[in-house]
């Protein structure tokens, strides 16, 4: 016992050690409190998803089965010993697990999540360098009225506008679903379906994937990639009024060496934070696109399992979204400590 308090001690400054134990706190602290909120709305979930009309020996027996007919410390404890072994309870909807349910829909919005950080990327940072170089021109007040237009429009606004442009007047795109009916045999693999395609050595499979995934994916990202292209021009705005800036255009190097390689990485440090739950948050706030586009996501399952009060489903979903930001914030913090010295510095302070 007495290395112990020394080797925790120890433990705790290792940094990986330390979120570890802070995000599975965070989880377990998040899975109970929408365990016992999903439980105590008013409204008997039984009826709920199985109609107000079933037998009550029907009812008794799914409460038994779900254990509702136990106090509610008891119904967490099972949960989460089921939890424990990989499973999430039983879906009141589809009467499986609902690990099994989120293992299907879940490729769908990652798919969905990955796509959109991608098209993030590509059009939030030029657009930011773009407008950020020469404040006030006319490159700059053209981007500034995209940026705009792109906010003020929801996603869901996104996604009609999208469909019945390029999908019914154009047609252009496909207006709904993953892929097309003449490559609905395509083996699943990993569940993406751009990548299953690839694996499967169907290229025309694969460009029919990447067409459907294009409206889905540019209604989620325009709206929050013209948001980070306005932060990064802030930042770039800001960092070039410094003196260390006046000093290197005083000595005579070239305006773009400056620009891409002394004002852009300080620039990008305010827009990453803001991507990354941008992009977390695509995953919860999904659902009208995905029903939009009859994309069978994970976020349109979490919400037809809030509309039937299936209270595992709920939980299920909830937790992976919790996983998810965990995740993306993670990565998010690796990418600032490897561009912002200064957080190193603090962690090794903090240590």
């Amino acid at each position: 016992m007495a290395g112990l308090k020394p080797f925790l001690r120890k433990a705790y400054r290792n940094v990986f050690i330390r979120r570890t134990v802070r995000s599975f706190l965070s989880l377990l602290g998040l899975s109970f409190l929408i365990f016992v909120l999903a439980r105590v709305l008013p409204g008997d979930p039984i009826r709920a998803a199985l109609g107000p009309d079933v037998p009550e020996d029907v009812a008794q027996r799914y409460r038994e089965m779900l254990n509702l007919d136990k106090p509610l410390y008891l119904q967490y404890f099972y949960w989460l010993m089921d939890v424990f072994q990989m499973k999430l309870g039983r879906s009141l909807v589809t009467i499986r697990d609902v690990s099994a349910d989120i293992a299907d829909f879940f490729p769908a919005t990652l798919e969905l999540l990955i796509a959109s950080a991608v098209f993030r990327i590509i059009v939030a940072f030029p657009l930011g360098v773009l407008s950020g170089r020469k404040p006030g021109a006319a490159m700059d007040n053209i981007i500034r009225v995209i940026a705009y237009i792109g906010i003020c429009i929801p996603t869901f606004g996104w996604a009609i506008i999208l469909q019945l442009t390029f999908a019914y007047w154009l047609n252009w795109l496909p207006a709904v679903g993953r892929i097309s009916e003449e490559f609905m045999n395509i083996q699943r693999i990993t569940g993406l379906m751009t990548v299953d395609t690839l694996l499967n050595g169907n290229l025309p499979a694969f460009v029919d994937a990447l067409k459907h995934l294009l409206i889905p994916t540019v209604a989620l990202s325009i709206g929050g990639a013209v948001q980070e292209a306005r932060i990064l021009r802030s930042g770039m705005i800001e960092n070039i009024s410094k003196d260390y800036v006046l000093n290197m255009k005083s000595h005579g190097i070239p305006e773009r060496v400056i620009y891409f390689k002394y004002v852009l990485k300080p620039s990008i440090i305010a827009v990453v934070p803001t991507m990354g739950l941008d992009i977390a948050a695509t995953v919860g706030n999904a659902f009208l696109v995905e029903s939009i586009c009859n994309w069978p996501g994970m976020s349109r399952y979490g919400m037809m399992a809030m509309l039937r009060k299936d209270l595992n489903a709920i939980v299920g979903v909830v937790l992976v979204i919790g996983v998810v930001y965990i995740v993306i914030n993670t990565i998010t913090d690796l990418i600032l400590y490897a561009i912002d010295p200064r957080l190193r510095f603090r962690e090794r302070e903090g240590s």
